[in-house]
């Protein structure tokens, strides 16, 4: 996650994307937002999108998206985009903040933006859809996303599913809403959802996938960065996330990291045990947050036996 990732204007297939088939659709939409004058631009035909996708294992999932008409001289120089927060049981999960990073045509963009780290969370772990999302418009100057582009404000609203109903309102969620819960003595805590070999693409190789839920409690600062280690059947590997992955969290929300450890020279399926472990850093302090140990296709916590 970086401070800002940008999406071409490329169309949303959402069931090609999650490699399954549409099978139903419901969205909640505002005509109008208010937006502050100094940003140069009108905000209309809001609408949050959830798709349920059937999988080629017949299991199911809902996947979300936003979409709104953004016009204005305000487009000359900067670019529309959102962050979102949705609760999904007890859990805040963000993906940061997505500019939309096409050119706007006679002074309009309708971006439509996936909501990308959600979508493979609820997969993943087999989640029901979240029971509301706050949702952060703002503007963010054209450029590359690096760290402290300029953004402007636009506006925050609302996402609620309550008694099979959906609605989407102005405004901040309330705080029993959106409940960011930060624990006081943590700066970071983690935890290893989900884990499972796939086939790392030829005969020679093997990989592991593996989720992680990492939640933030106090602002990142710049040293923070956090480790995920693996050992495979004795194959090590790491991917480290530096304190960018946090620019854009707040205390009390948390990220969703996907990623695969290699294990070369094993043949197809033959990955037994991995060992899983994750470390936080700040400045020269180090700390295990997390460990669990997949065998045989089960993930427990704690280290392998």
């Amino acid at each position: 996650m970086q401070p800002s990732r940008s999406l071409l204007a490329l169309p949303v297939v959402l069931g090609l994307a999650c490699g399954g088939n549409v099978v139903g659709t419901d969205r909640a939409m505002l005509a109008a937002m208010q937006v502050p004058p100094e940003a140069g631009v009108a905000v209309s035909d809001v609408e949050l999108k959830v798709v349920e996708i059937r999988r080629d294992d017949n299991t199911r999932h809902k996947s979300l998206s936003v979409r709104f008409e953004v016009a204005g001289e305000g487009l000359k120089k900067y670019r529309p985009g959102v962050k979102y927060s949705c609760v999904v049981g007890e859990v805040v999960l963000t993906g940061g903040f997505v500019a939309y990073g096409n050119s706007p045509v006679d002074g309009k963009l309708a971006p439509e933006i996936l909501f990308i780290e959600l979508d493979d969370y609820l997969r993943s772990t087999g989640s029901d859809e979240p029971s509301a999302c706050e949702l952060d418009l703002r503007l963010e100057e054209n450029g590359p996303p690096v760290p402290g582009r300029e953004q402007r404000p636009l506006g925050k609203l609302c996402y609620r599913q309550l008694d099979g109903k959906r609605a989407l309102a102005e405004g901040a969620c309330a705080g029993d809403v959106v409940p960011r819960a930060p624990q006081p003595d943590a700066t970071l805590t983690a935890k290893i959802v989900s884990a499972r070999p796939t086939n790392g693409g030829n005969a020679e190789s093997t990989s592991v996938i593996f989720g992680s839920l990492l939640t933030l409690h106090r602002p990142a600062g710049a040293g923070l960065s956090v480790t995920i280690a693996s050992s495979c059947d004795g194959v090590p590997g790491q991917v480290t996330l530096g304190p960018n992955h946090f620019e854009d969290v707040a205390p009390g929300e948390s990220i969703w990291h996907r990623g695969t450890q290699p294990t070369p020279g094993k043949a197809a399926g033959e990955t037994k045990q991995c060992d899983l472990t994750i470390r936080a850093k700040e400045g020269e302090t180090s700390a295990e947050v997390a460990r669990s140990c997949y065998r045989t296709g089960t993930l427990t916590d704690g280290a392998c036996g």
